[in-house]
């Protein structure tokens, strides 16, 4: 029987001159996996998904034990490949002049043990 997870890895946030980074989520189990970013903006303001095979929590909340798997330019469902511990994800405006005020982000992460 398969089993199914979602985690919201950033929520809302209007926050244009800052980054905002989510908390490393435990992946080592599942098989699918896929990022659903959805945003009241014309852009997903360049969410980027990071890796690691790091072996406990606290060294997987070193940000350079994190390894860049991709870039996702638009709001979407994308999917991403299984393999890695951790994952965690984070919204870098392109510029602040750029962006509206109005336009949130929110990305979750689904995951699926078939």
């Amino acid at each position: 029987m398969p089993y199914g997870k979602n985690k919201v890895l950033l929520g809302n946030s209007s926050a244009l001159s800052s980054t905002i980074t989510s908390n490393a989520q435990l992946v080592d189990g599942y098989r699918q996996m896929s990022v659903s970013i959805q945003t009241s903006g014309t852009s997903a303001r360049n969410v980027r998904i990071y890796g690691t095979n790091a072996d406990g929590l606290e060294t997987a909340l070193v940000a350079g034990n994190f390894s860049l798997v991709t870039t996702i330019p638009q709001a979407g469902i994308y999917t991403i490949d299984p393999g890695m511990r951790w994952i965690r994800a984070d919204r870098n405006p392109f510029s602040v002049a750029s962006q509206s005020a109005a336009s949130n982000t929110t990305v979750t992460l689904q995951m699926n043990v078939t």
